[in-house]
């Protein structure tokens, strides 16, 4: 893998590492791994849900539940 593909995937990477840790259940850990994927890809140009629609969930797991998805 060259360059960015590279990156993300060492990003991508290391978010899989934390969540396996558990670090996703506090605000602050789940915050620091969101911003990390939103980092990804080109910074989400193509991304389905924008930034502000996550954050503004109370369980961001039930997002599509919500949708009917």
């Amino acid at each position: 893998m060259l360059s960015t593909k590279h990156a993300d995937f060492e990003k991508f990477a290391a978010i899989v590492r934390e969540l396996a840790l558990g670090n996703h259940r506090t605000k602050a850990g789940f915050d620091r791994l969101l911003q990390t994927a939103l980092s990804m890809n080109g910074g989400g140009r193509y991304r389905k849900v924008r930034w502000n629609e996550l954050i503004a969930l109370q369980n961001p797991q039930r997002l599509h539940a919500r949708q009917g998805l």
